[in-house]
């Protein structure tokens, strides 16, 4: 089941960002001009907080009440003008949570991705359009009205 995320998920989305094997370091949130990679709990804590209380979002695919992947969107919370997706979750479940994204959000968004990454084409069927190399990563947008 996809759903939006809740504050009774607190503990299992710590968990799950705990535990979730970034092989490309793709996700991160940017503070204070450093890259903070999502598997700290120090940054999961204050990413859910955002997501709470301060507007970032989040929606969850979840089995048997197990956290089996994440879709977040970070940028409202800082009012950055730019709003970045980050995607903990396998390929299938990136896919089915991108299609959640597609039917729910029709917003401006942004992606960074290694180009060795293989949802850099999962992405792509889903409206992201690559629109810039940053060295070794790509950045994708998907072009929308509002979120």
């Amino acid at each position: 089941m996809i759903r939006n995320i809740k504050m009774k998920d607190k503990v299992r989305f710590i968990e799950f960002c705990k535990d979730y094997k970034d092989y490309f370091y793709d996700n991160y949130i940017t503070l204070e001009r450093e890259r903070k990679f999502l598997n700290e709990v120090k940054i999961s804590k204050i990413l859910f907080n955002n997501i709470m209380k301060r507007g970032d979002k989040a929606i969850i695919y979840e089995e048997n009440e197990t956290i089996k992947g994440i879709l977040i969107i970070v940028g409202f919370s800082d009012h950055f003008p730019r709003k970045y997706v980050k995607c903990l979750a396998d390929d299938q479940i990136a896919n089915k949570l991108f299609r959640f994204l597609n039917l729910n959000y029709n917003g401006e968004l942004f992606m960074k991705l290694k180009h060795n990454n293989p949802l850099c084409e999962i992405i792509k069927i889903h409206k992201f359009i690559k629109c810039a190399d940053r060295g070794r990563e790509g950045l994708f947008i998907k072009n929308g009205e509002n979120i």
